[in-house]
Parts: C-alpha cells; sequence; structure tokens
C-alpha cells in the first residue's frame, strides 16, 4: 500500500475511533452529568494520592512504551513525528483511554469484585479481554503471523494496568493516565504499522511498495493530502 493511501486509511479508523469513544464522554456532558464522568474516570474521590499505585503506572507506562519502540522499529521512526495525523492520534489516545479504562478496569474488575471472585481472577479476566479486543487492530493488515504476539502483549499490558487500578485501591485515575501516557507515543503509529504491515523491518524487503503508476510521481501522489507526510525526527 503506498504510504499516502495507508496514511488516509488509518486516518479514517482514527476519526472513527475518535468519535465512538467520545460518544459516551459527550453524552455525560450533555446530560448534565459532569460529577459522574470525573467519577468514571477517577478524578474526585479520596484515594487519589495511592503513592504505590502511581509508582505502578510509571513502571507501567515506562516498560510498554520502551517494549514498543523496541519491537516495532515503525513506530521508533515515527515517534517525534508532528503531524495532523498525530493529532488525531492524541485525540483517540485521550479519549479511548479513558473509555478502555472504566471498561476494562472499573466494570469488569467491580463486576468480578461483586461476585466474589479474587484479585488474581480480576486481573486475569480483565487482562485477557482487553488483550483478546486490542488483536482486532491486526485486521487492518490481515498480518495474521502476528496476531498471536499482539494479543499475548496487549493481555500483559492489560494485566499490568488492571495491577495499578488494583495497588491504587482502585481509584481509576493512574491507570487512565498511565493508557493515555503509552497512546500518546506510540500511537498513531502502531495502528499506521498495522495499516502498511511496515512492524516488521523485514516486510520491506519481502513485500516491497507498489510501485507509482506511470507519470505519476510521488510528490503529485502526495501534494495536498495534508495527511501523508512521512518525515520523522530521530
Amino acid at each position: 500500500m503506498v504510504m499516502h493511501q495507508a496514511r488516509r486509511y488509518t486516518a479514517i479508523v482514527l476519526f472513527a475511533f475518535a468519535i465512538a469513544t467520545s460518544a459516551p464522554l459527550a453524552l455525560w456532558l450533555i446530560a448534565g452529568s459532569a460529577s459522574v464522568l470525573a467519577e468514571q474516570v477517577g478524578l474526585v474521590g479520596d484515594r487519589l494520592a495511592v503513592p504505590v499505585g502511581w509508582m505502578g503506572a510509571v513502571l507501567v507506562a515506562v516498560g510498554y512504551i520502551s517494549y514498543t519502540l523496541w519491537s516495532v522499529p515503525f513506530v521508533r521512526e515515527h515517534v517525534t513525528e508532528i503531524s495532523p495525523l498525530k493529532a488525531l492520534g492524541v485525540w483517540v489516545a485521550i479519549t479511548s483511554s479513558a473509555i478502555e479504562e472504566v471498561i476494562f478496569r472499573r466494570m469488569v474488575m467491580d463486576a468480578l469484585a461483586d461476585n466474589g471472585i479474587g484479585a488474581v481472577g480480576q486481573i486475569g479476566a480483565s487482562a485477557l479481554a482487553f488483550g483478546v479486543a486490542h488483536g482486532a487492530w491486526v485486521l487492518l493488515g490481515r498480518e495474521w503471523a502476528i496476531a498471536i504476539p499482539v494479543v499475548v502483549s496487549t493481555t500483559c499490558l492489560g494485566a499490568g494496568l488492571a495491577a495499578v487500578y488494583l495497588l491504587s485501591d482502585r481509584a481509576l485515575l493512574p491507570a487512565v493516565i498511565a493508557h493515555i501516557a503509552i497512546n500518546l507515543v506510540i500511537e498513531p503509529w502502531l495502528i499506521l504499522s498495522a495499516v502498511t504491515r511496515d512492524w516488521n523491518p523485514q516486510h520491506a524487503k519481502r513485500f516491497p511498495p507498489p510501485q507509482a503508476p506511470s507519470g505519476c510521481s510521488p510528490e503529485s501522489l502526495t501534494n495536498g493530502t495534508g495527511l501523508d507526510s512521512n518525515t520523522s525526527s530521530n
């Protein structure tokens, strides 16, 4: 897939996801339930300053960011890029992280706790659900060989965030902040790497990108798109 086409497709996916994850937040605000929204994402309460929870959040965020930059060279190469696509990534990072933590940590884990499931069971169920849900992005590039690694790595991240939630005495904010920090760094480049299948540095040798049609220069293909800059500073 030509890079500017991949960026356009990624932008469409990000925009759709941004709208989908912003809608519940907007509905809470429109309904005059700002206090409910603040409570859901952990902005209010008497458990905001649990030191061990915040330390865990920092460790999880730094660890997963470092792992992703090491394991996906494409993300590492684009991590400092500033572009309209990155702006979409920032939007999604904030809204999706908040919604996912409400679902996979607060709702799932609290429901399990209410039914007598212990900490290990809560962490395991939350992590597995999180990993399977995030494995769906493999479908963007139809790169089935990485389905298992993606599910495993995101399951581990889910376990880390679930542990942060428990270490924070079920205050959600540390897990939300850790999740946002991770996505602010690695997105939208992780999704773009799935679309282009450039997650693997050997991919370019096995599947060279298609050539531009005769008479079309790369400049003519990318001119004026606004989302096609692939310049990165390292």
